[in-house]
């Protein structure tokens, strides 16, 4: 296996120099279902289905970037709900707010009215083993009306949902950003499917479309939400750093702090403290952005090195 990438290219090459000196026979993407391991029993005896192969850190350290000075890789970040409660009743309720009128270019996909809704906590809180944690943390609404909607009717609202979105899918490459027609569908997916990847959510499959469809389009080579999908593609491949290193060997997201913040801690995650640090302070020698959020989170991962007993270059 390729070691960490140093992170040049040769001029009009497209090759990449490796820190360990090991160059892998091309970059070439492979057919990237051979990257998942086979869903297990509990989820489905298709050999279709995919689960993910590494742990649910990723987007866990990520559910709030401002308060990461103390959190590791396996620790996660929740942000308490306020709650209405009474004498009346032992069940905690979130109340959202009356939504504003949405234009006419924007989707309605939750398929929610603008009036105040009452949402029961208690709810989530029975299904939160089926909700796999996101880095930009989850819509209390959208897991309420998930869980709160019997299954019969809630097969058949997802079906006109997915529906829509395949359509819009169909005639993006006519619109100005096709990136987000994609974006709001996997945003949907994973509103709609908490759990993750299943046979039911197609989670994989749609990344896989995403990634696919946009890795030859120059307007996305540093998008923040293209690279999204590439790491959150990494977080169910069997080998990680394979996604990794194909990043860096197509100059994908290589002016992004997200991309060497993710990669470092996966290396951090692997207890390659060395690999972890050297992938910060390349993320920093290259100015990626925001760079303060990228100079917070190495001073962090500093102190975690020192207290797990080793020392910083």
């Amino acid at each position: 296996m390729a070691q960490l990438l140093q992170g040049y290219k040769d001029k009009g090459k497209g090759r990449a120099t490796y820190v360990d000196g090991e160059e892998p026979d091309c970059f070439e993407l492979q057919p990237l279902r051979t990257m998942f391991r086979p869903a297990t029993a509990s989820t489905s005896a298709s050999t279709s289905a995919m689960v993910p192969a590494t742990p649910a850190y990723y987007y866990n350290h990520h559910h709030n970037e401002d308060n990461d000075e103390g959190a590791g890789p396996s620790s996660s970040t929740s942000t308490p709900l306020a709650t209405n409660t009474s004498a009346s009743t032992s069940t905690p309720v979130l109340v959202t707010p009356t939504k504003n009128n949405k234009s006419n270019n924007e989707d309605d996909d939750d398929c929610s009215d603008s009036s105040p809704r009452t949402i029961d906590l208690a709810t989530i809180e029975r299904e939160k083993e089926n909700i796999l944690p996101l880095r930009s943390g989850r819509s209390v609404a959208a897991l309420a009306q998930r869980f709160g909607t019997p299954d019969g009717g809630r097969a058949s609202v997802l079906e006109t949902q997915r529906k829509h979105h395949e359509e819009a899918v169909a005639g993006a490459h006519e619109l100005d950003d096709p990136l987000e027609v994609y974006y709001k569908y996997l945003r949907w997916t994973l509103d709609s499917y908490p759990q993750g990847n299943s046979n039911e959510s197609n989670l994989v499959p749609l990344l896989e479309r995403c990634t696919r469809t946009f890795r030859d389009d120059k307007r996305y080579t540093n998008d923040p939400r293209y690279l999204r999908c590439w790491l959150m593609y990494a977080e169910y491949s069997s080998d990680p750093p394979v996604i990794y290193q194909y990043l860096q060997a197509n100059n994908i997201g290589q002016e992004l702090a997200a991309f060497y913040e993710d990669y470092a801690m996966y290396e951090e995650k692997q207890s390659r403290w060395q690999r972890a640090e050297r992938t910060y302070k390349l993320g920093i020698n290259r100015l990626a952005q925001p760079l303060e959020r990228l100079n917070r989170k190495f001073k962090a991962f500093k102190n975690r090195m020192v207290a797990a007993g080793y020392t910083p270059s």
